[in-house]
């Protein structure tokens, strides 16, 4: 390896683990503030300037959870005309609730297992 790649590898390095870093310090705030795994976190209004979220949107409410899965599987619960996506710790996608969904907006609770 010359000098030439090593800051194109640092920097591809920081952008690779800045999702899960995102994730883990998202979780280890609720469970300092008292929000457990699997408690929604609802946003009581639009996002805004002073608003710490990565890549969130002013012009959309919020809800989000750390789910907990060692237990086993969990049934999610989505509002009727949502647009609700769950996403692991890495911020890939793994499933769509709400009106992309199966319910299409419907509301209610999608049993059907999903595999990351």
């Amino acid at each position: 390896m010359d000098e030439t790649t090593r800051p194109s590898e640092a920097l591809n390095t920081f952008l690779n683990a800045l999702p899960g870093v995102n994730s883990w310090a998202m979780r280890k705030g609720y469970l300092e503030a008292g929000i457990r795994d699997n408690d929604v976190v609802v946003w009581s209004g639009m996002l805004d300037s002073r608003t710490i979220l990565l890549g969130g949107s002013s012009s959309s409410l919020y809800f989000s959870t750390s789910a907990d899965l060692t237990g086993g599987p969990l049934v999610v619960e989505s509002p009727p005309l949502t647009l609700t996506f769950m996403n692991d710790m890495w911020a890939q996608w793994v499933t769509d609730s709400g009106m992309g969904g199966p319910d299409r907006g419907a509301g209610g609770s999608s049993r059907e297992p999903v595999s990351p």
